[in-house]
């Protein structure tokens, strides 16, 4: 063991990438203070093919009601991933329609605010504070 070589490279560190996951988390932490704990974007491991699998819902607890926005996978690498979605949420070619491959960590936030600021996302969300306000009134 004294004499052996070590054939590690010289630099072994953490990349400047977050994990899918805590972008997700992050986002739905956002999303509930800005609806004041009204709307929560929550992030589920779910079973899959790849080592790491989990789906974004939106959930109002107080109704109760949960919306599966949609679904990321992806190796011990991060990226590039997958995302599955409903097909309304952003436009792909029809071949390809409801599923994204994604590259980056800023290919992600990129897919991210389209999908938070679609149509259907929006009238969601604009349904759930309206459900909610008539029923604290």
């Amino acid at each position: 063991m004294e004499n052996s070589k070590d054939l590690w490279p010289k630099d072994l560190k953490l990349i400047d990438v977050r994990p899918p996951v805590a972008v997700l988390q992050e986002q739905g932490a956002i999303l509930a203070r800005r609806t004041k704990n009204l709307l929560r974007g929550r992030v589920d491991q779910i079973p899959g093919k790849k080592a790491f699998n989990f789906k974004f819902v939106i959930e109002a607890p107080t109704l109760p009601y949960e919306y599966d926005l949609f679904s990321i996978h992806y190796d011990i690498e991060m990226y590039p991933l997958s995302v599955r979605f409903e097909p309304s949420l952003y436009p792909t070619s029809p071949k390809r329609a409801g599923m994204k491959e994604l590259g980056s960590e800023d290919e992600f936030t990129q897919f991210l605010q389209k999908v938070f600021n679609s149509e259907k996302t929006r009238k969601l969300i604009t349904a759930l504070l309206q459900l909610l306000e008539r029923k604290t009134v």
